[in-house]
């Protein structure tokens, strides 16, 4: 969809911006004008209610608030590694194009990001986040990050670790003795795993090593 609507642009600049997001600044546009340099991809960053949602949407809440929220000067340290293009405007002339091999959710962004370095396209963080407005439910978030682990095994498999933290710890656990071992018996944990992380409640560890699991699985699918 992204590719199409770039396409049909007519302007000279296309500005994305998902459905499930909310503008909290009136100066919104303006900031994004004021940044424009005709060669740059500009990212406006994000951000998450404050007020705790209930439990049902919980999880998506506190990764997103703990995890996808960073600080202006962490993004501007790593461009490509917090490239996301929920709220980010372009010269259309870039001709930005998603990868269409990706399927269903997960980690286009970091593909997208991989290339534009490689092309010496720069990357520009400014402060003008948006406000993720629509959060999944505990279920609907688990899904799409099962969707997720499945792309990322895919490039892992095909030795592009697309710079992700999960990506990079697993396979540093693959090069220990025994690894693959240990965590074939941890599997077994899944079940119970995905129960507590639907309440909502679970700390953020519990996703992590749900998460690795589920790599691992799909990355040995992958490599057979």
């Amino acid at each position: 969809v992204r590719n199409l609507l770039t396409a049909r642009a007519q302007y000279d600049y296309v500005l994305f911006l998902d459905a499930d997001s909310e503008i909290v600044d009136e100066q919104y546009l303006q900031k994004y004008l004021d940044a424009l340099d005709g060669k740059s991809v500009i990212i406006g960053g994000r951000q998450y209610a404050e007020a705790k949602p209930e439990e049902t949407y919980r999880l998506h809440w506190r990764y997103g608030r703990q995890r996808e929220t960073r600080p202006l000067a962490d993004r501007q340290r790593r461009p490509a590694a917090f490239f996301h293009s929920n709220n980010m405007i372009y010269p259309r002339l870039l001709n930005l194009t998603f990868s269409e091999t990706t399927q269903g959710y997960g980690y286009e962004d970091l593909v997208l990001g991989q290339l534009l370095e490689q092309k010496d396209i720069a990357i520009r963080h400014i402060d003008n986040p948006v406000l993720h407005a629509d959060l999944e439910s505990n279920q609907a978030f688990l899904q799409k990050h099962k969707e997720a682990m499945a792309n990322l095994a895919h490039y892992l498999a095909s030795h592009n670790d697309l710079g992700t933290r999960i990506g990079a710890h697993y396979l540093t656990l693959r090069r220990l003795p025994f690894a693959s071992t240990v965590l074939n018996l941890l599997m077994g944990l899944n079940p119970k795993l995905e129960s507590e992380l639907r309440k909502g409640q679970a700390p953020l560890f519990y996703f992590d090593l749900y998460r690795l699991l589920i790599l691992h699985q799909l990355y040995q699918r992958e490599t057979e």
